[in-house]
């Protein structure tokens, strides 16, 4: 047959298939919804449940409280971003943070 409907009663769709769909839907990175940050003091920051995507792959964030690099003198700006490599089977996604000029 010429054409097979892929989101069909008994059909399995592979990840790769949503992805390609997706990049197309949502052609911009980022968080779709939640994920505010609140500095909580110290080195702790809570980041709330939300959703998001990259590349054409959704994530779901677990809220959470944070533990994140301080300046070791004075101040600097920081960031907490979302580390994404899919050649690591294990963690394919990681909440990271940064503190850097």
């Amino acid at each position: 047959m010429g054409i097979v409907l892929n989101r069909f009663n008994e059909r399995q769709i592979t990840p790769i298939k949503d992805v390609m769909l997706f990049e197309k839907i949502f052609p911009t990175n980022g968080i779709i919804q939640g994920c505010a940050l609140t500095h909580l003091g110290g080195n702790q920051v809570s980041i709330a449940a939300g959703t998001g995507i990259i590349q054409g792959r959704d994530f779901t964030i677990t809220a959470e409280t944070l533990l994140v690099q301080l300046a070791s003198a004075g101040t600097m700006p920081g960031r907490i971003y979302i580390r994404y490599n899919l050649s690591d089977t294990v963690t394919p996604a990681q909440i990271l943070s940064v503190c850097a000029t």
